[in-house]
């Protein structure tokens, strides 16, 4: 980019240079207005022509962008699914981070472990860990993280600074 606005700057000036030189040359008579007039339109195309040159410029930088030619159905599926999966964990996480906060008024750290089947679904929760950053009733969040994420206690692991 920085070389097209040296060059359009370069052809910009001589072309004005350019013209205050034909303009001092050429006689004031009858065929001044006509100079000025073909001087004008040479230096317009010229200005058009750097700004067309931007956009094929921009053209060919978007088009060397390297791509995989064949994007397939299942490559969209999967992509879909990912994000899916991104988003849940996102959610999950931030819906267990609010539950211990009004239950207990401690902040804390959240992991979720998920099953995906081969399709990339969503089958289940398999692991809740939770970082707790001050101590607590630990079996008490069991409990209300269980009872309101409707997942088996047993999934749910909840420590201090420990739990990395």
């Amino acid at each position: 980019m920085a070389d097209y606005i040296s060059s359009f700057t370069i052809t910009v000036v001589c072309m004005v240079i350019l013209s205050f030189v034909l303009r001092a040359l050429m006689p004031q008579g009858s065929l001044g207005k006509y100079v000025e007039f073909v001087i004008g339109t040479v230096v317009s195309i010229t200005i058009a022509g750097s700004f067309a040159n931007i956009q094929a410029d921009s053209f060919e930088n978007i088009t060397d962008i390297p791509y995989q030619s064949t994007f397939t159905k299942e490559d969209a599926q999967a992509l879909y699914n990912e994000r899916i999966i991104e988003n849940f964990k996102i959610n999950f996480t931030k819906r267990v981070q609010k539950l211990v906060k009004e239950n207990t008024n401690i902040e804390c750290e959240v992991e979720i472990m998920i099953s995906v089947d081969t399709d990339g679904a969503i089958l289940g929760v398999d692991g809740i860990y939770v970082r707790m950053y001050d101590a607590c009733d630990t079996e008490n969040v069991k409990n209300i993280l269980s009872r309101e994420l409707e997942v088996d206690k047993q999934i749910i692991h909840i420590g201090g600074a420990e739990l990395d």
